[in-house]
């Protein structure tokens, strides 16, 4: 099979690549899909996938913009790197008042609703790390049909929340009923920041694999430190999904120290 080495590459494959009992996969493929939704856990670092994906889209020559509808944390948000997205092509769109971070109002901008029909781009959503921030996307399933979103569970193993298959599952079960909204695919994010080693992203394998065969959707990714992409690329195919190296924009320097 094909090595990707990015979220890019894997949206223009067809979805003939993807196993036949992975139905639900189809809109997480398909190029057509217009609507990609990350949603997780606090600390798995789905908007760090989300800017991530947006960034490659752009360059790949599509036209992205991001819907930030965290309005239950204030700290990581898509929101705060709206400057450094805008400069690259994004528009970001947000809750809060021209996007300024520090003025924090748990409300959704009515430009949200633009996300949500065939507008010729790729509209990037990042949800609130739980049931109650997933609980904003019911408000608008009746605008989205099923062939048009891809909605990404990202799963960080080394969080507490996350550690075992069951709770990965109680908790994607409880953002679907939020939501009203199937997850379709699966993202193994594991990792410990700066100190990510190999046997964490392995550790997050073992627990996104069984996750994959009982919820029936397959591990789309599993991403990276950038400097571990070729030590990742190496255990193919003992990892599952596509491998893919994550650059970190949301947190602030002084705690990568």
């Amino acid at each position: 099979m094909e090595t990707l080495t990015s979220f890019s590459d894997h949206i223009i494959m067809r979805t003939a690549k993807v196993k036949l009992n992975f139905i639900n996969a189809a809109r997480g493929t398909d190029m057509n899909t217009s609507i990609h939704i990350f949603v997780g856990h606090y600390g798995s670092g789905k908007t760090e996938c989300a800017i991530n994906y947006a960034i490659k889209q752009v360059e790949c020559g599509r036209e992205v913009a991001m819907a930030d509808l965290d309005i239950v944390n204030p700290y990581f948000r898509t929101r705060q790197q709206a400057l450094m997205l805008g400069a690259r092509g994004i528009r970001v769109v947000s809750s809060n008042f021209n996007n300024d971070w520090k003025i924090d109002i748990p409300g959704i901008s009515s430009e949200v609703q633009s996300f949500f029909v065939d507008n010729g781009r790729d509209n990037v959503v990042d949800v609130g790390g739980n049931a109650v921030g997933a609980r904003v996307l019911a408000r608008f399933r009746d605008q989205i049909t099923d062939d048009s979103y891809a909605m990404w569970l990202v799963v960080n193993a080394n969080r507490y929340e996350s550690q075992t298959t069951n709770q990965v599952l109680e908790f994607a079960q409880e953002i679907q009923d939020a939501c009203k909204l199937s997850i379709t695919g699966l993202i193994n994010n594991t990792h410990m920041l700066q100190e990510t080693t190999l046997e964490d992203i392995l550790r997050g394998d073992a627990v996104v694999r069984e996750v994959s065969k009982k919820m029936q959707i397959p591990c789309l990714y599993c991403t990276c430190p950038p400097e571990l992409m070729e030590t990742c690329k190496a255990q193919k195919p003992s990892l599952a999904g596509e491998i893919v190296p994550v650059r970190m924009y949301v947190r602030p320097e002084y705690l990568m120290d």
